[in-house]
Formats: structure tokens, sequence, C-alpha cells
């Protein structure tokens, strides 16, 4: 069976701050206890909408880490290298405004 992770935001009691990113397992029709994904990832601030890339790149937006403006993007590789560090996306990616997604046309 192959084993599926969700990653969710969650306002939940015992976090590191106003939400967190969190991932669950999934195997069939069980799942793990929630896991925070810890500090390098999560801050006192809101981080918020986690996406996952096809080279396991995992992005998501914060106002807790060092920041353009009020949501910034922000990019880590712990899904390949297993160390959990928030890089910002700079310009043009991120502005003084909110900036939480983007799309990729691959055509």
């Amino acid at each position: 069976m192959i084993t599926k992770t969700l990653y969710f935001v969650s306002d939940r009691e015992g976090g590191i701050g106003q939400t967190d990113i969190y991932k669950v397992d999934i195997n069939g029709a069980s799942y793990s206890e929630p896991e925070n994904l810890g500090e390098g990832i999560n801050t006192e601030g809101r981080e918020m909408f986690p996406f996952v890339a096809k080279d396991s790149t995992f992005y998501f937006s914060s106002d807790g880490h060092l920041n353009l403006g009020l949501l910034d993007i922000f990019k880590s590789n712990f899904l390949k290298e297993g160390k959990a560090e928030a890089k910002n996306m700079a310009a043009p990616y991120n502005s003084r405004a909110n900036d939480f997604s983007s799309f990729v046309n691959p055509a």
C-alpha cells in the first residue's frame, strides 16, 4: 500500500504560531497523528497555503519569516534534504502586498 501525505494549516492548540503547517500520513483508511512541521517552517506568525511541487519542493506563505510585505511565498527543500529551512522567493514572486500562490503553465 502506498503511503500518502496530507499537509494542512491549523490553529490547533499546542502550535508554534497563529497558524501552523502540519502533516498526516494516510495509509488506506488510517491516518497518523498530526505532526507540526516545526520551527524551520512555522513561526509565531501565520503559515498558510502549503503546496508540494512535482520536484518535491515545498512552497508555503508566511508573515512570520523575514519578508517583503504581508504574506510572502517561501520554499523549502526539506522533503529532499531533510532540513526544514524556509527561503523567501523574493521579487518578482513577492511584493509589499499579500503573496500566497502562483501558477505554472507547463505548456
